[in-house]
């Protein structure tokens, strides 16, 4: 996935660099890592790079257990 997105996401990264040099680029693609570091490695732009797999993880634990997880508090650190 990374060898097929990093061109795609740098190309578009770079128009935002050259339009908007001190805009933030917010990275919301999988896989979220590697898209960020090609992308903090690449540009000049300030990243940051969002995985949703946290979120899956958690409506998974609720599903396994036969709760809701609005009825469940949960926490998470990396």
């Amino acid at each position: 996935m990374a060898l097929r997105t990093i061109p795609v996401t740098l190309e578009h990264a770079r128009v935002v660099e050259r339009a908007a040099p001190a805009a933030w680029f917010i990275n919301f693609t999988n896989p979220a890592g590697l898209i960020t570091q090609a992308l903090t490695g690449h540009t000049t732009l300030r990243v940051i790079g969002i995985c949703d797999t946290p979120i899956e993880l958690f409506h998974k634990i609720a599903e396994a257990i036969g709760e809701d997880t609005a009825e469940m508090t949960f926490d998470y650190a990396a």
